[in-house]
């Protein structure tokens, strides 16, 4: 989410100069400790809305990380990342549902990052169609094959091989992890699969508990949380990425992957396929033995099939999803008969003139 809201932020203010309105866009946080979790855009500051009413609420506010705030704006929009927390084998009741997607039913539009998230979303909550559009993620300009001389240096900090497989993310549930390791040990595949993501000791622990089961522990690498503008390199280093997730509302790091000229294993039936565009090895994250045929499958993947994945995850920018973003907020204001006024304007002058 943090990701998400960081690079619309960076989209939206490059494209002021052709918004035909003076907009002030704000970025406001629910909690204080995300204050300065976002890397960008690093001009403009992060401001904690709290409780109480703002002296100037604006016109539209859009919560990209699913909170609003107690006060209401005239116009409010959702982004749905996923319904991870609402998945049908958690077996949650009707009210808990409804706790857990009250700032969907409060949003006047719903934007969901895939039509896989959209179609799930639909399934579960009483959502008109009308109300909700698609608009699809997009890799950061900086995901690209990195340079010969800076893939050498990563391997050097890090003591990574020549060769290795590469899964990102935590231990969850959804995250496949365990199913990825027993897959590996079954491909009996002589790279290594190195983890990176931030753990804690109990993770790690149940990490290395199915590894040893499976008798590969020695051949699983550790690399923590490295840093973020790291992850393009690290990527571009990696023989594959492995992502046979049970669940996700997109899957960023795929496209991030192929942006970078890697192949990419993914699951099928999933919002992953649809987020690879047909340009991955897709198995049923189910099935061990389908994921194994995988991991044994994804490293050959020639260069042509890896420059077509690549041009099709580059095919989308940030400042697509900002202009789409934009024209749902311009449709909900014009729906009152409106067109966007300035944002904040009387607060603006006000700080001019003092």
């Amino acid at each position: 989410m943090a990701r998400y809201t960081g690079c619309l932020l960076a989209a939206l203010s490059r494209a002021q100069d052709s918004i035909p309105h003076t907009t002030l866009v704000r970025p406001w946080a629910p909690y204080r400790r995300m204050l300065g979790l976002l890397k960008e855009p690093q001009l403009l500051p992060m401001h904690f809305f709290g409780a109480k009413r703002p002296r100037f609420v604006p016109d539209i506010f859009h919560a990209t990380a699913c909170v609003f705030p107690q006060w209401k704006s005239p116009i409010e929009i959702a982004t749905v990342h996923d319904l991870y927390a609402v998945r049908e084998e958690l077996n949650v009741s009707a009210d808990e549902v409804r706790r857990r997607t009250n700032y969907i039913h409060r949003a006047d539009r719903v934007i969901c990052v895939s039509r896989h998230t959209r179609a799930h979303l639909h399934a579960v909550l009483d959502i008109s169609e009308r109300h909700t559009v698609t608009i699809p993620l997009a890799a950061h300009h900086r995901f690209r094959p990195a340079t010969l001389e800076a893939q050498v240096r990563l391997r050097r900090r890090y003591g990574l091989p020549s060769e290795f497989l590469l899964f990102v993310g935590r231990y969850r549930y959804n995250k496949n992890l365990d199913r990825l390791i027993k897959a590996y040990a079954q491909a009996g595949i002589d790279m290594p699969l190195y983890i990176v993501g931030a753990y804690n000791k109990n993770e790690y622990a149940l990490t290395m508990q199915v590894a040893t089961d499976a008798s590969c522990a020695r051949k699983i690498g550790w690399l923590n949380a490295i840093d973020e503008h790291e992850l393009p390199t690290l990527l571009s280093c990696a023989s594959a990425l492995c992502m046979p997730s049970t669940f996700e509302g997109f899957g960023l790091p795929i496209i991030e992957a192929m942006a970078c000229g890697t192949p990419v294993l993914t699951s099928a039936g999933r919002a992953t396929e649809e987020t690879a565009g047909g340009h991955a090895v897709l198995v049923d994250p189910e099935s061990v033995e389908s994921i194994a045929d995988g991991l044994s499958k994804v490293p050959l993947m020639g260069k042509g099939q890896r420059i077509l994945a690549r041009q099709f995850a580059t095919r989308r920018t940030w400042d697509d999803v900002a202009a789409e973003t934009w024209q749902v907020y311009e449709e909900a204001y014009q729906a009152m008969g409106a067109e966007i006024t300035p944002v904040y304007a009387a607060e603006e002058r006000e700080r001019q003139s003092a």
